[in-house]
């Protein structure tokens, strides 16, 4: 019996380290501190408007979040690769940049539905202030 329980302890520290040390396929996996991927999308929709209403109590966070990939051109004409989280009826979405981590390129086809995780921040350019998530991945 006690044999069979270190058998089994061992199997689960060892399954354990190999989750914990496992990459996503486009990049390095990191701890999230906020997970928008496994919740409502009422919730999801919330809370990424929250984040251009108090940035400040995001910064540094590791943010998970699903919804359509896309474009958009900031004030300087500059094209940036975003994810649009939709509201629950589909009738409202709110757009998050993120800058994708080392060479992973550019987010694909736009339209298709993906999961971004990265490092929340903020940053101004050419007087404007914009948030997003940088050195981020596809999951």
């Amino acid at each position: 019996m006690k044999t069979s329980r270190r058998a089994l302890s061992a199997l689960l520290c060892a399954a354990m380290l190999f989750m914990g040390s496992a990459r996503a396929a486009d990049g390095p996996r990191q701890a999230v501190d906020l997970d928008l991927s496994q919740v409502s999308a009422v919730v999801a929709f919330a809370q990424v408007s929250d984040m251009y209403a108090r940035p400040w109590a995001y910064l540094h966070s590791i943010v998970r979040v699903r919804g359509v990939t896309g474009r958009f051109v900031k004030a300087n004409g500059e094209a940036c690769d975003m994810i649009s989280v939709s509201d629950a009826s589909g009738c409202c979405s709110q757009g998050l940049e993120f800058t994708l981590a080392g060479d992973l390129g550019t987010a694909g086809t736009y339209g298709d539905e993906a999961t971004v995780t990265g490092r929340f921040e903020t940053y101004e350019e050419d007087g404007c202030a914009y948030i997003r998530l940088a050195d981020a991945y596809f999951e």
